[in-house]
């Protein structure tokens, strides 16, 4: 079908996170291009909160979110008030608990519940999180490189072998991310949708696990970005008790300013912002100690 005729049907009908990826696949632009004309009509909102809107994982409610929306409208040469004119009344809101299990319940739409239900993924994988230490590799183009990750892990279940991991990259003709320097896990089954950029991969464990048991796992995820990213972020979805974010930039490309920040959900403001200093190394980092759930990262300022 005409890239047009299903943008003016999805207007028309919706559902929101079809109108607004076919509204960004005809415009031609990345998210992270979309961020940079939304920022100079002062709208702040991440590639990840622009991200779950097209894919319906998250949609705008409140606030920040609403303007942001209508300027969405403006960069996207859509008429004014199409995209909110889709948008249901604002859900109530209750305290978010700490305790809960994970389920798939923040994933069940479009397309990356077809990818969950694909890999037949559970709803908890029965593995806790205790540590996670994030290394992100920005090479002289100012673009993603690589992501080395160290966890560590703790069964809450019997016979646990395996965990998933959701991944997104904003600009999907770099190709599918590769994991590599794999300590303790490997690759198991994997979806991966190219018109989205998501992927979904199942990661298997050396040995299996019994209740109070832990292993301590490492990969890299080789990302090969060809845009210039403004902000690197991880998602915590159950409390970590040490979470670190470093981020190490090339010679020659390292950022003016360097801010971290919190959000308690990915459309939503930035919260707990601070100015980071660029050490010896050329890198910056946050740490955080029972750091609660949400997006944790570091803001790069060109």
């Amino acid at each position: 079908m005409d890239l047009e005729l299903e943008l003016a049907r999805a207007l028309a009908t919706g559902p929101f996170h079809l109108a607004l990826s076919l509204a960004v696949r005809r415009r031609g632009l990345t998210l992270d291009r979309l961020c940079h004309r939304l920022a100079e009509r002062d709208i702040r909102l991440s590639t990840a909160a622009l991200s779950y809107w097209a894919s319906g994982r998250r949609r705008p409610e409140r606030g920040d979110s609403l303007k942001g929306v209508a300027a969405l409208e403006e960069v996207l040469g859509l008429p004014a008030g199409a995209l909110t004119a889709l948008l249901p009344p604002p859900r109530p809101r209750g305290r978010y608990s700490t305790d809960h299990e994970p389920s798939l319940r923040p994933w069940r739409a479009g397309i990356l519940e077809r990818m969950a239900e694909e890999l037949a993924m559970p709803a908890y994988s029965g593995l806790r999180k205790l540590s996670v230490d994030e290394h992100v590799a920005i090479d002289a183009s100012r673009c993603e490189r690589t992501r080395r990750v160290r966890e560590v892990l703790r069964a809450e279940q019997e016979d646990v072998s395996r965990f998933f991991l959701f991944w997104h990259v904003d600009d999907p003709s770099a190709g599918k991310p590769e994991f590599s320097d794999l300590r303790a896990c490997r690759p198991g089954r994997h979806r991966w949708d190219p018109a989205s950029g998501y992927l979904i991969t199942e990661m298997l464990v050396d040995r299996r696990l019994a209740v109070g048991d832990t292993a301590i796992v490492q990969y890299t995820v080789d990302i090969r970005g060809h845009e210039p990213v403004t902000r690197c972020t991880r998602t915590v979805s159950r409390t970590v008790h040490a979470f670190a974010l470093q981020v190490t930039f090339a010679a020659g490309a390292v950022p003016e300013r360097c801010a971290s920040f919190h959000q308690a959900a990915a459309d939503e403001a930035d919260e707990d912002l601070r100015d980071l200093r660029v050490d010896s190394s050329r890198s910056v980092h946050l740490a955080r100690i029972e750091a609660r759930p949400g997006v944790y990262g570091i803001q790069l300022h060109w």
